[in-house]
């Protein structure tokens, strides 16, 4: 389908064919573009029932139109009637309050009597919650004084083994201050990282077998001076340079090499690829020819294939009923277009613009432009040998009296 298509006038824009032709931009000239008629149709069940029923897009829009001032009128409504003032509504009389009794001079004002209004289940409620509140607080208690008495019997122990230790030699034994043994952890510290540093250990495997962190063994082996291990990375394969083949071979003829060797080589090539294919053709079992599976494993000629109906056939019918199930349209029947060429350059020649023929044959001035110079921009090429029958037919029928008046 040509882009020049989509502008006639009986393309059908705003419906869902004209979306599946190929009008899948945003300058559709329809009141509802067709790709937002596709979106709705394939989302909304309703528009879907109405468009397959035939009801036009133009009744379908003028009810959504209608619908949606109908609900704008009833919201309206609502909030007037919400903004009415009370005073509006009757007055109730209220009964006379009844008279006080006078207060006696020296009498206290008796305390207001509260009336309870929790049920007993609510009551026995917040009394389980209570109490169970009250079980998790012993429960900690507890578990604190366990904890407490736990440290209490370690201090004994090492109490009672120090005044043994004092008791057996005679003089009193003096506890080792804090300095002295975070001194000699350090010292032990550094001697294992030597002695792991000295395995070609790295500092991860030396900080998961000492349990620590690997910044801390990092930290002592910088004070150590020794420099880390790290795992050797692999070698990658020296990059081979590139090796180009020289003249007598077919990819120096697919560079642009015109020589006799090279076209001979090429010749080679060709005839070896072309045996190669015939081989996998004929290695296709017979039940495969003459369907669109047989085309895939290799069978690619209409005149090698053994099967009445050949592969190429069988996968282009394949092909063809994908499309039609799919819903795209088969493409309009095209003829020769040197006889429209010709005809629309006699009529330029009898004084008629490009528009004016345009007008008279009722299409586009890019399909006359593109047949009479071919494609402009990216799409630069040839001119086109067919031309859509219809546009050619309209063509044909101008005549140069028609331009002329």
């Amino acid at each position: 389908m040509h882009a020049a298509d989509l502008i006639e006038d009986a393309f059908p824009h705003g419906t869902v064919a004209g979306y599946r032709a190929g009008c899948r931009g945003a300058v559709c000239p329809a009141a509802l573009a067709c790709r937002d008629v596709q979106r709705r149709y394939a989302g909304d069940f309703g528009f879907k029932r109405l468009v397959d029923a035939g009801v036009l897009l133009a009744d379908i829009l003028a009810r959504d139109a209608a619908a949606a001032e109908g609900i704008e009128k009833r919201d309206r409504q609502a909030a007037r009637t919400a903004a009415r003032p009370a005073a509006s509504a009757p007055k109730v009389e209220k009964a006379p309050r009844a008279p006080r009794a006078p207060r006696v001079p020296g009498t206290v004002k008796p305390a207001p009597v509260t009336v309870a209004t929790t049920s007993p289940a609510d009551e026995y409620s917040a009394a389980i919650a209570a109490w169970r509140e009250k079980r998790t607080g012993l429960r900690l208690a507890l578990r604190s004084a366990q904890t407490i008495l736990v440290r209490a019997a370690r201090d004994r122990d090492a109490a009672r083994a120090e005044l043994e230790a004092f008791l057996a030699a005679g003089e009193p034994v003096k506890p080792e201050p804090v300095r002295s043994r975070m001194r000699r952890t350090r010292e032990q510290a550094e001697a294992d990282v030597k002695r792991m540093h000295d395995e070609q250990l790295t500092d991860a495997a030396i900080a998961e077998r000492m349990g620590v962190g690997v910044q801390y063994v990092g930290q002592v082996r910088r004070e150590l001076g020794l420099e880390p291990h790290r795992k050797p990375r692999k070698q990658r394969a020296p990059r081979q340079p590139r090796q180009v083949a020289g003249h007598g071979t077919n990819a120096a003829y697919a560079r642009g090499c015109r020589c006799a060797e090279c076209t001979e080589a090429a010749r080679v090539y060709h005839r070896e690829w072309m045996a190669r294919r015939r081989e996998n053709a004929e290695s296709i079992p017979a039940e495969h020819h003459g369907t669109a599976y047989g085309y895939q494993l290799g069978c690619r000629s209409r005149k090698t294939c053994p099967a009445a109906v050949s592969c190429v056939e069988a996968s282009l019918a394949e092909e063809r009923r994908r499309r039609r199930e799919a819903g795209i349209p088969e493409a309009a029947p095209r003829t020769a277009a040197e006889p429209a060429r010709e005809h629309v350059r006699e009529l330029m020649a009898g004084g008629m613009s490009v528009l004016a023929i345009a007008d008279a044959a009722d299409v586009s001035k890019s399909v006359i432009k593109t047949l009479l110079y071919g494609r402009s921009g990216d799409r630069k090429g040839p001119l086109p040998t067919e031309l859509t029958v219809d546009n050619a037919e309209r063509l044909l029928a101008v005549k140069i009296q028609e331009a002329t008046r």
